[in-house]
């Protein structure tokens, strides 16, 4: 017929093909003609409350998500609420707070790309908001991840069993409760008692945060420690820090910087906890050991007593007595006439006679960035 009517059961892409025949006898009396013809997928659209308390008051915050809507062939553009108390929204997650109690109807519309008849689609949730209740929940503003939190629910007179919701899905039972939230973000707490139930209660949970401190190199005496402490604070908590660096002395100053005026092994101590007392979220004490050493001390010695120039036989010894004969360390020799040797026992011969001057320098050997130290001894060259 010149008009025709079908019905798609499954979307997709079809061609349709109309063939044409006239009355004439001949060959060329047909003609044929395609139009490819796109059946949308209607979308779907679905409502899900999310972190939200089981009973609603007026100003509690509820999240919705219509992240569970679909399209079969395409993609969702838009996502619109409405809140059935007049107010309205955009987006795939959105939150919203009722002012007065009441019924309300919840509506998401969702349209998809295909610019279609059958592009949107509508879904629709009754939510009930209670007038506030009698029963208050007692119990902190912050607190800290991985810590208990002690919640009350306090009521009017005797009452009876109270159970407890919370917007992470954990459930528990007790006039009195101790909840450990696990990750950082915003909880809401309610308890139900007596075919009751309490107002709601936001919780800020503040990530605790984690300290470290790098391993220190043994130092000498007179020389600085310096620790600067690796600190992962996401929530950017304000900080106060205490140390104590085992010799009496203390700082409160992020990092330190710090020489020991005794050699021995020191306890380093640090303590990090937030300035504002209500939010108790300890790290705990961190603590490392410096060894702390003596000064290098050195004594030049000269063998033989008498150095004498020009002659064979004039090459002397130069060793570095040490007081502590077991440390390792590195010996730099300066002879004054613009020669040098390294090592703890060296020989050398002047050139000519005169007053020098005979540096040792040693440090220790464990350490690149070791403190250097300088002893000095005058000596004189004589002439055969």
């Amino acid at each position: 017929g010149i008009k025709a009517a079908h019905r798609y059961l499954r979307p997709g892409k079809y061609n349709v093909r109309l063939t044409v025949t006239t009355n004439a006898v001949k060959e060329c009396n047909t003609a044929v003609l395609e139009r490819p013809v796109l059946i949308n997928a209607r979308p779907h659209a679905s409502i899900e409350i999310t972190g939200s308390p089981v009973s609603l008051a007026p100003y509690s915050v509820v999240y919705f998500s219509g992240s569970s809507s679909e399209d079969a062939d395409g993609v969702i553009l838009r996502y619109a609420w409405n809140f059935g108390d007049g107010e309205n929204a955009e987006g795939i997650f959105v939150k919203h707070q009722f002012k007065r109690a009441g019924v309300y109807r919840v509506r998401l519309s969702v349209q998809d790309d295909s610019e279609t008849a059958c592009s949107a689609d509508t879904a629709e949730i009754p939510l009930t908001v209670s007038d506030l209740p009698v029963w208050s929940v007692n119990g902190p503003a912050a607190a800290c991840a991985g810590q208990p939190v002690a919640f009350s629910l306090q009521t009017p007179g005797s009452a009876g069993a109270v159970t407890w919701f919370f917007s992470d899905g954990d459930t528990l039972t007790g006039r009195q409760i101790s909840k450990t939230f696990q990750s950082a973000g915003k909880y809401q707490v309610q308890a139900f008692c007596d075919r009751s139930w309490s107002a709601t209660r936001d919780i800020q949970i503040i990530a605790v945060p984690a300290v470290s401190l790098p391993p220190v190199p043994p130092v000498d005496v007179d020389e600085p420690v310096v620790i600067s402490p690796a600190v992962d604070n996401p929530d950017g908590i304000p900080l106060k820090y205490q140390w104590d660096l085992g010799d009496g002395t203390r700082s409160d100053q992020p990092g330190i910087s710090h020489a020991y005026g005794e050699s021995g092994e020191k306890t380093i101590r640090l303590k990090i906890e937030p300035t504002d007392t209500d939010v108790p979220c300890l790290s705990g004490v961190q603590e490392i050991r410096v060894r702390v050493n003596a000064k290098p001390d050195a004594v030049i010695e000269i063998s033989p007593d008498t150095l004498y120039t020009g002659g064979a036989r004039d090459e002397a010894t130069f060793t570095a007595v040490m007081a502590d004969a077991s440390r390792p360390v590195v010996c730099r020799w300066d002879f004054g006439d613009q020669q040098t040797a390294s090592g703890p026992r060296v020989k050398h011969a002047y050139g000519r006679p005169g007053l020098f001057s005979v540096q040792l320098t040693v440090w220790d050997a464990s350490r690149k960035s070791a403190k250097k130290y300088a002893f000095t001894r005058r000596i004189q060259v004589l002439s055969r």
